[in-house]
């Protein structure tokens, strides 16, 4: 219990400002008209006064100083708030209003949190949530959309090919500038093997200039066979997994040209072990 007390005691003592007296400067300047500064200044000491604490009309009886600024901001307002005491800032903070006539919930909030010193952030409460908060993350960039067209030699492993094999692919892609996010289907025939994949990609870029190395991992669902004689042969079907690394060409213009290494990997076994697919290629993002 006396523990507890102790730590009680701590609390009430530690507590920003309670109860003090605070003088508000005011928030005019040459940038907005009076009558707007005017009106902030009061929502000031108007939420002072509600938060239990005294507004004095002398600087020098004051425990603490407020000072608002007004900054216009196209059709919006930004308003900061200091807390001073004597010669010294304790703690500043701002907030955006995104029209006079929402000032009053921002002032009262961001009042709250400077007197606390804490930061708005972690001071919301019901019904003070701003437009411009409740729009944040519902804003996105926009994605350059493009197709993906590949060609280039393949040569399969587990799959009894005699030959070197055909590779083609194509994608519906979306360039994020650092990386690329693919839906995708590919595959490779030759010497009676055939490896087929469909499913998604991405690719990370190493920098954001015109030539750019790559590294990349596609993953889905696909299909083998091996060439044994028969119709079918040995088929077999299972996920897939396939590095890639490449450099991209002309990255700043509209169409950007890959060149690539790609090794795929069935995660399914046919009579000889893992079907494997290796892959030189050619693209064109468009």
């Amino acid at each position: 219990m006396k523990k507890i007390g102790i730590f009680l005691m701590c609390a009430v003592c530690g507590a920003p400002a309670f109860g003090a007296t605070f003088f508000v400067e005011s928030a005019g300047n040459s940038h907005v008209p009076d009558s707007d500064a005017a009106s902030v200044t009061q929502l000031v000491k108007a939420s002072v006064g509600e938060l239990g604490h005294d507004v004095v009309l002398e600087r020098s009886a004051a425990d603490f100083v407020l000072l608002p600024k007004l900054i216009p901001l196209g059709s919006a307002y930004i308003v900061n708030l200091e807390k001073w005491k004597g010669n010294k800032r304790l703690y500043s903070n701002k907030m955006k209003s995104a029209q006079l006539e929402n000032m009053d919930e921002v002032v009262k909030r961001l009042t709250r949190a400077v007197i606390s010193e804490v930061r708005t952030s972690e001071d919301v409460r019901v019904g003070e949530v701003t437009e411009q908060e409740s729009d944040e993350g519902q804003r996105r960039r926009p994605a350059r959309q493009v197709r993906y067209f590949a060609l280039g030699p393949a040569g399969f492993g587990n799959l009894s090919a005699n030959s070197v094999g055909v590779y083609v692919a194509g994608a519906y892609a979306f360039d994020v500038n650092q990386a690329i996010i693919r839906i995708r289907g590919e595959g490779a025939f030759g010497g009676g093997a055939l490896f087929a994949d469909f499913g998604l990609g991405a690719s990370y870029f190493f920098s954001l200039e015109d030539t750019a190395p790559f590294v990349g991992l596609d993953f889905g669902y696909g299909v083998s066979r091996v060439n044994n004689g028969t119709l079918f042969g040995d088929t077999v079907t299972g996920f897939v997994l396939a590095p890639i690394i490449g450099v991209q060409f002309m990255r700043t213009s509209s169409v950007n040209l890959e060149v690539a290494g790609r090794a795929a990997f069935l995660l399914s076994r046919n009579s000889i072990g893992n079907p494997m697919l290796f892959v030189i290629r050619v693209g064109l993002y468009f």
